[in-house]
């Protein structure tokens, strides 16, 4: 069974988001470890809500307090800021925190969400109880064991040839990396750290493999992906499809979005809007 498919039936059977925070870089050009784009996010509808209306660098900090307390290497559980709750199931292989398994997007009895200020949201979440918390580590546990053990194969493929990989797969991994997580506050150490490369010599390899520096790849991916918002989905306001891309400020949002198209963010919804008329 494919990792995305294993992911799938787990949460069909439980009810649960089932998303994986991938840290080694096998997740970078494995088919065999490949996830659909809501795989490697928290997707439920209410994180997908707060995260558009500013709550991003919450969901960020949290995430990253998470990823100290999974180093350990034990299960954990507990409520985000905002409420929800989810159970975390960390994948350590030779000591060092590969991924982490995450299981969630339920209420705790008695605790209502933290909705921040703005918003309205009037859908219902499963609440979580014991016998579910039972349910969901066997679900997890068994995710872990299922990726620990595809990395080690992937560690013995490699065998005694283990060398550092070439100037396009440093390229290519950091294309995967972008596009995999361009909604997210990634930065060049953020990749450096996955694949465990010094920062300031990744760098200079992308510079001299793409003529242009971590920062421009990715502000071109989110406003590629901002262009397809700005004309297909108007529901959205701009500052939303700004959160939606990745940027925390609208007005540097536009800022970026004027200097790659010519055009601010209203102007190219505008113009896009008066040709579909024609």
């Amino acid at each position: 069974m494919k990792l995305t498919d294993l992911l799938r039936t787990v949460s069909q059977k439980t009810g649960a988001f089932v998303n994986i925070e991938a840290l080694h870089p096998a997740f970078l050009n494995e088919k065999r470890l490949k996830l659909a784009p809501d795989q490697y996010i928290h997707q439920g509808e209410f994180c997908s809500l707060v995260k558009r209306n500013g709550a991003l660098p919450i969901c960020t900090g949290n995430k990253k307090a998470s990823r100290k307390i999974a180093a350990y290497g034990k299960c954990f559980h507990g409520c985000c800021p905002n409420g929800i709750w989810e159970l975390a199931f960390p994948v350590l292989t030779n000591g060092t925190l590969s991924a982490i398994v995450y299981l969630g997007h339920f209420l705790k009895e008695g605790r209502s969400l933290n909705t921040p200020p703005g918003i309205n949201y009037s859908g219902k979440l499963p609440i979580i109880n014991t016998q579910k918390i039972k349910e969901l580590r066997k679900y997890a546990r068994f995710i872990a064991d299922f990726l620990r053990f595809e990395l080690e194969v992937i560690e013995q493929e490699k065998g005694a040839q283990k060398k550092k990989s070439a100037n396009n797969d440093y390229i290519s991994q950091c294309m995967e990396f972008i596009n995999r997580y361009y909604t997210e506050n990634i930065a060049l150490t953020s990749l450096a750290g996955v694949l465990n490369v010094n920062p300031n010599y990744l760098s200079g390899l992308i510079k001299k493999g793409t003529s242009k520096n971590f920062r421009e790849l990715l502000n071109e991916k989110r406003i590629k992906e901002a262009e397809i918002y700005l004309r297909f989905h108007r529901q959205h306001s701009i500052s939303e499809i700004a959160m939606m891309c990745g940027f925390n400020d609208s007005n540097y949002f536009s800022t970026v979005f004027k200097k790659i198209t010519e055009k601010s963010p209203r102007q190219y919804r505008t113009q896009s809007r008066n040709m579909e008329k024609q």
